[in-house]
């Protein structure tokens, strides 16, 4: 073995288990630098809404007993062109949204705010593509209008990558709109146009 070394000019004995085992090919993967500058952790730290109260509070709980909205500003109609979310006041007056990051319809729940606790974990395993509406809803509480504050109802909206509680209307852009201190969302803004609109 040695003058076959020395004939192709190795002078390096090979390392126990042969050249060609598991272990070296292993060792020699794991000295490579991975030089990829993708990173798939959210741009920014989800902010928590502050309309929100802990669903640990009693009598706040929805406990998934409540559908999404079906009534939106239908084409044409007074509103319709506007890119917003909004709470009670709003209801039925602003046209339906999508996501043009993750691609899902943005669900709107009326007198409805989430939870604190809710995160972009809970969107993501129980929105868009794996939605399951018994566990998305459960971290929806009561946000309902007081008359005599003249404070409206709220609102809460998600898609499977962003979440906002809102009361008053805000104003969408259609390139981008940090969540503020109304929900979160992934990638840093909240993505979310028209429906219908690519």
């Amino acid at each position: 073995q040695q003058q076959q070394q020395q004939q192709h000019g190795d002078t390096k004995a090979p390392p126990s288990g042969g050249w060609g085992s598991k272990k070296n090919i292993l060792d020699g993967l794991s000295d490579e630098e991975d030089e990829s500058d993708w990173d798939a952790t959210p741009q920014q730290t989800p902010v928590k809404p502050k309309l929100a109260a802990s669903s640990s509070q009693a009598g706040l709980v929805l406990a998934g007993s409540i559908e999404p909205d079906q009534e939106f500003a239908g084409k044409g109609a007074f509103g319709a062109n506007k890119l917003a979310v909004g709470g009670s006041e709003d209801d039925g007056k602003l046209p339906a949204l999508r996501c043009s990051s993750c691609g899902f319809d943005v669900l709107r729940f009326r007198g409805c705010a989430w939870a604190a606790e809710a995160d972009y974990m809970h969107f993501r395993n129980f929105n868009g593509h794996s939605l399951e509406l018994p566990k998305l809803t459960a971290l929806l509480v009561k946000a309902e209008g007081n008359k005599g504050l003249r404070q409206p109802g709220g609102a809460a909206y998600a898609c499977q990558c962003a979440w906002q509680s809102v009361r008053a209307r805000k104003e969408l852009s259609p390139w981008g709109t940090p969540p503020g201190d109304e929900g979160g969302a992934a990638n840093g803004a909240l993505r979310w146009q028209k429906a219908g609109v690519s």
